[in-house]
C-alpha cells in the first residue's frame, strides 16, 4: 500500500507540470482570411488532424482541415496546409489533413505522419497530388501494386536527365527529399524566384526528461523507479535516435530461493547511466530500445528471518539494456512502460514522464 501511494503521489506532481502550452501564430480561413491566434503546440501527427485554438475569452475550439486552409506557428517556420487526395494506402479512399509544408515552387512538398510512419506529398504543376511513401516499411506491405517513391521522383524529374540519375540515390529522409525537389525545380525553371523552403536544419539539443513509475507484482514483489534524465538528440544521425544521461534510482522486492527457503530481497541503487536510444516509430505511440553502461551505488537486503538482515553494497560499472514505449498526451507530457536490465533483471514499470523543454 506504501508503495502505491509514493507512486500515486509522484505521478500526481508530474502531471501537474502538463498543462497545455499555447503559442501565438496564425490561421486562414476557407475565404481566406488571415487571423492572429493563439495555437495549441502539439505532436505533428495530432496537428495533421485539426489544431487547438484559444479565443480571447479562453474558449479553446479544434479547427480540422475543413474549417481552416492553412496555420502556422510565429517564428517556427512551420506552415500546415490543408490537403485533400485520394490515400493509396487506404484503398484510395479520399482524405482531408493537414500537411507540413517543406518546399513550394513548380513542384510543391508536403509531409506528414501517420501511424508513426512519415509520408510525402507532391503537388505537381497539374495541380494533382502525388503520395510518396517507403514501401519496405511493414505497415505499409499490404499495399496492392506497391510503388517504389524513388519510381515517383524519376517521374517528376521526367524533363531533367541528370535528375532522373540522382532520383534512384535519395534517401527516405526530409533533408535528400527536400533537397532533390528543390533540384528538380531548379532544373524545370532555372532561376525561378518564388521558390521557397520552409524548413529549418534540425540541431543538436538537450531534453531534461523525468520519469516516475512502478508496478507491484504481488506480495514482496514490485518495482518503483525515479529518473532525471538528460536526452541528446541526433538529429544527422537520425531523428529517432538518442544518447540519455543523468540520475536513476531503483528499488527492486522480490522473492528469491535459498534451497527450500523462499527469501524477501530488496535491491537498491542509485547510478548515473550513458546508454543510445533507438525508437522505432514517430508517431504518438513511439516504441523503443536502448543498449549502454554505467555506475551505480547498490545495496541489496535479504530477511533470512534471523534478527538482522544480511546486507551487500556494492559500487561499480553495470551494463545497462532496456525496452519500452512512451505514449504522447501532449508534446511533453508521456505515459511510459519501461523494462530494464541492470544489475538485476526488473520487473517492468508504468508510469509518467515529462519533458521540460
Amino acid at each position: 500500500m506504501r508503495n502505491l501511494l509514493i507512486i500515486a503521489f509522484c505521478l500526481t506532481t508530474l502531471t501537474s507540470f502538463s498543462q497545455d502550452t499555447y503559442k501565438k501564430g496564425f490561421l486562414v480561413s476557407p475565404a481566406g482570411d488571415t487571423s492572429k491566434v493563439l495555437l495549441k503546440e502539439d505532436i505533428e501527427e495530432k496537428l495533421s488532424q485539426g489544431v487547438w485554438v484559444k479565443q480571447q475569452d479562453g474558449k479553446k475550439i479544434l479547427y480540422t482541415p475543413s474549417m481552416a486552409t492553412a496555420f502556422g506557428f510565429d517564428g517556427s517556420g512551420m506552415i500546415f496546409q490543408s490537403l485533400t487526395f485520394n490515400h493509396k494506402l487506404k484503398d484510395s479512399a479520399e482524405v482531408k489533413l493537414f500537411a507540413r509544408s517543406l518546399i513550394k515552387g513548380t513542384y510543391t512538398l508536403y509531409t506528414f505522419t501517420e501511424k508513426g510512419s512519415r509520408l510525402y506529398l507532391v503537388r505537381s504543376p497539374d495541380n494533382a497530388l502525388h503520395l510518396l511513401y517507403n514501401m519496405y516499411e511493414p505497415a505499409h506491405k499490404h499495399v496492392q501494386h506497391q510503388e517504389d517513391y524513388r519510381n515517383k521522383l524519376i517521374y517528376f524529374a521526367t524533363s531533367c536527365q541528370k535528375m532522373r540519375e540522382i532520383a534512384q540515390q535519395v534517401t527516405y529522409s526530409q533533408k535528400s527529399m527536400i533537397i532533390f525537389m528543390y533540384d528538380v525545380n531548379d532544373c524545370v525553371k532555372p532561376g525561378f524566384s518564388n521558390q521557397q523552403v520552409h524548413y529549418k536544419r534540425p540541431r543538436t539539443t538537450v531534453i531534461p526528461i523525468a520519469y516516475i513509475g512502478g508496478l507491484p507484482v504481488g506480495d514482496n514483489k514490485n518495482e518503483l523507479t525515479a529518473q532525471l534524465n538528460l536526452r541528446l538528440t541526433l538529429p544527422k544521425i537520425s531523428r529517432t535516435s538518442f544518447i540519455n544521461t543523468g540520475v536513476v534510482y531503483y528499488r527492486n522486492q522480490r522473492i528469491e530461493k535459498d534451497g527450500a527457503n523462499k527469501v524477501p530481497t530488496t535491491t537498491q541503487f542509485i547510478g548515473i547511466p550513458v546508454t543510445f536510444q533507438q525508437n522505432l516509430t514517430q508517431g504518438f505511440i513511439q516504441p523503443y530500445i536502448y543498449v549502454g553502461a554505467g555506475v551505480s551505488y547498490a545495496m541489496e537486503s535479504a530477511d533470512t528471518g534471523q534478527d538482522e538482515k544480511a546486507e551487500e553494497k556494492d559500487f561499480g560499472a553495470d551494463l545497462i539494456g532496456g525496452a519500452g514505449v512512451d505514449i504522447y498526451i501532449t508534446p511533453r507530457l508521456m505515459a511510459k512502460a519501461d523494462w530494464r536490465y541492470q544489475i538485476i533483471t526488473h520487473y517492468p514499470t508504468i508510469g509518467i514522464a515529462y519533458k521540460f523543454k
